[in-house]
This record gives C-alpha cells, structure tokens and sequence, in this order.
C-alpha cells in the first residue's frame, strides 16, 4: 500500500457490509509503510486468523485508510465478500498511464480457481469495464511473489458490449490461468529481497530473476469513486 492518507482517511462505506472475520486483505497484500512492511502472501504480525486484529485500536494509518472496493464500492456485487467469494477487489489510486495523467483504477484479485465461480464476478467486472475504469486481473504468487497482471478493458470489451456473460467468464478463466502460470517476481520491501534470497538458498535453491515488469502495474490500493461514471457512449 502506499500514499499518504487524509486526516480521516476511510472512504465512504457501502451500507449494509462489514468486514467481519475477513482479513484477506491482511494477507494477501503488500504494505510499504514506515510503520508497516509486509510481504504478500504472508499474513499482518498484527493479524490473528479468524479474530481480526490484535492492535486494531491502534492499528497502522495505512490499515486504517485502506478498505477493498467490496467495502466502498457499490457496484462491487454484495456476493463478492473476500473471505466467501475469494475475490478481493482492490481499488488502485493514481495509476501511471502512457502519456496521460494518473488515473484511478480497479483490480481483480482472484485468491483460487473457486473465484471464478463466484456469483456476482461477471457482473462486477463488467461493470468497470463498461465504465472505462482501468480493469486488472491477478491471481496471488507464491508468499513473498507478485504474478503478472492483465488489463481487461480492451480484451474484455466486445463480452461486454454485447452482454455475453458465457464469453466473459470463459475469458476470465483463461487470464487466470495466464497469470498462475507466472512469471511471478519477488515483490519489492527495503529488506525483505535479500532476506528471501538468504532463505532460498539455505534451502538450496534460486530465485527467478527479476526479469521485466511488461504487463504488470504495482496494485497499491487507494480510493475510487463509489460508482464508476457512466460508460461512454
């Protein structure tokens, strides 16, 4: 995660959800704060499985500000709870874009195979693509590793313009199974590369090499509009 927060740094929540026992987000994600690194696929020191949060009272600014698009977004269907959907919908501020200014986006973090099968995925995926909101799609890496990441909007455009939601899934199941295959890249913390490579080689073994980051955006989470604005007509 990254970005300085406001003074009161939640977004506004959609009514009637709550996070409950869910704590995807304190696995699944990468934290890059002064107060807070953490590698992905490696759960908070904070965290305790199934209880929430041992320090919530005092919990990192980071942590405070951040709630996935599940939370604050209402076209985010409700099925698409992380913890029973494995879907983790993670809002994106300030993307880079080629030769235009930042802009908002949205990602489509897919825990297992069974997330595409959840209610409500077709549905909310297509809703930002019709919106022009930059779309991405990724599956987690190994614990420490970030795997590719694909822009949906162009690939996804002609399923969505025509409604075709058996034409969508069949295509989401294909970009999940490009972005399992790899590569997958060990994720950037002041520290924490040499200390998986100090581990990988105890172990006897390498790491991939770092390669080029062609077809991925860094996923740090931020805020975006509730409702994507109208789809352009």
């Amino acid at each position: 995660m990254s970005g300085a927060p406001d003074p009161d740094p939640s977004p506004p929540l959609v009514e009637g959800r709550s996070c409950g026992a869910c704590g995807v987000c304190c696995l699944v994600l990468t934290v890059r704060e002064p107060d807070l690194q953490k590698l992905p696929g490696h759960r908070c020191p904070h965290s305790r499985e199934h209880d929430g949060c041992a320090v919530y009272a005092t919990r990192p600014r980071i942590c405070r500000g951040y709630y996935c698009g599940w939370r604050t977004m209402k076209w985010v269907r409700p099925t698409l709870r992380p913890d029973i959907s494995h879907v983790l919908v993670n809002p994106v501020y300030g993307l880079p874009q080629p030769d235009m200014a930042p802009r908002d986006a949205v990602g489509f973090i897919l825990l297992s195979p069974a997330a595409l099968d959840a209610e409500g995925l077709a549905e909310s995926v297509a809703a930002a693509v019709a919106a022009d909101v930059p779309t991405f799609i990724t599956t987690p890496g190994p614990p420490g590793f970030a795997g590719p990441e694909i822009q949906l909007n162009e690939l996804l455009a002609m399923a969505v313009w025509t409604r075709d939601k058996a034409a969508l899934l069949r295509a989401l199941r294909r970009y999940h199974d490009e972005c399992q295959s790899g590569p997958f890249v060990p994720s950037e913390i002041e520290g924490a590369l040499q200390d998986l490579r100090d581990t990988a080689r105890l172990a006897g073994q390498d790491l991939p090499p770092d390669g080029d980051r062609r077809g991925r955006c860094d996923l740090h989470p931020g805020v975006i509009p509730q409702e994507p604005a109208p789809a352009k007509s």
